[in-house]
């Protein structure tokens, strides 16, 4: 969209704004396309979907993840990798979780910054909101969720 589109230009599904029109975009071996595509040297990972009602339908992470980790809020370095037995049950729990309008969700409090990290290298983060228990992409946390991230938490604190 640089240098393409007006100021009062609203973006929509499908307006690519960080590669050259007509960039070819290449599926990535063993990751859904609804989930992070290639263009040009470049990884990109969905953000929204209006069709997925559940966290998985979004981000479908069995089979996918190999690592999480928590990163600092004022550098965005590591600062702790949650146990290979809370990764499981973050990502049983994620597939249950309902997603709400991104704009709607609660983003009060303190907030955690969750680095997901795919088998193939590929990472993403998502930014949770502890008080109100959600997440940025628009995911609402269980109760189940809120202990796991707890529980990682309290080994650094």
């Amino acid at each position: 969209m640089a240098g393409s589109a007006c100021s009062n230009h609203k973006m929509t599904n499908g307006d690519a704004t960080y590669a050259e029109k007509e960039s070819p975009i290449y599926e990535i071996k063993g990751i859904p396309a609804s989930l992070a595509v290639q263009v040009n040297d470049r990884v990109f990972v969905v953000e929204t979907n209006k069709k997925a009602k559940m966290a998985g339908e979004l981000y479908p992470l069995v089979g996918l993840v190999s690592k999480i980790y928590i990163e600092s809020t004022e550098d965005g370095r590591r600062i702790h990798e949650f146990s290979p037995e809370s990764v499981q049950q973050f990502i049983d729990t994620w597939n249950t979780l309902t997603l709400e309008d991104v704009e709607s969700i609660e983003r009060d409090g303190s907030r955690v910054f969750l680095q997901i990290e795919l088998h193939n290298g590929i990472h993403f983060r998502q930014v949770y909101w502890r008080e109100p228990n959600t997440f940025s992409n628009g995911a609402i946390g269980t109760i189940k969720m809120k202990e796991i991230i707890d529980y990682e938490l309290s080994t650094i604190e």
